[in-house]
């Protein structure tokens, strides 16, 4: 379903080593074989991948391979938690019930000052 768009795997730093390889594989030939399939399938997509763990570290300790790590690390971009970015919240929420709920967003778009106060306090 990924061919010619992005595919994203999310906490790519728990993967085994087994299936570390075989994305390898699949990265490098650009093809894939499909469970239980006998003929190979061209294969083209953007990868991105994220976790929370540190990948260099793991490539260290000879947890991830470092051939999948340079393939896969070709633009690092290191995103903060949202506890350590406050203010976000209170966008993120009210982009959230503005999309969700057009009818109370217009009761919450005025925000009183305890809920903010509540959603910035929240760690």
């Amino acid at each position: 379903m990924a061919h010619m768009g992005t595919i994203f795997l999310d906490e790519i730093g728990e993967m085994n080593v087994m299936l570390q390889s075989k994305l390898l594989r699949v990265i490098q030939e650009k093809q894939i074989l499909r469970v239980g399939g006998t003929q190979l399938v061209p294969f083209d997509a953007r990868v991105v991948v994220a976790t929370n763990r540190n990948l260099w570290r793991l490539v260290q300790d000879g947890i991830f391979r470092k051939d999948l790590y340079y393939r896969l690390n070709v633009l690092e971009l290191e995103i903060p938690p949202l506890r350590d970015r406050p203010d976000d919240v209170l966008l993120l929420f009210g982009d959230f019930v503005r999309k969700l709920s057009p009818a109370l967003w217009q009761s919450v778009a005025p925000c009183s000052d305890a809920l903010k106060d509540l959603l910035s306090s929240h760690t």
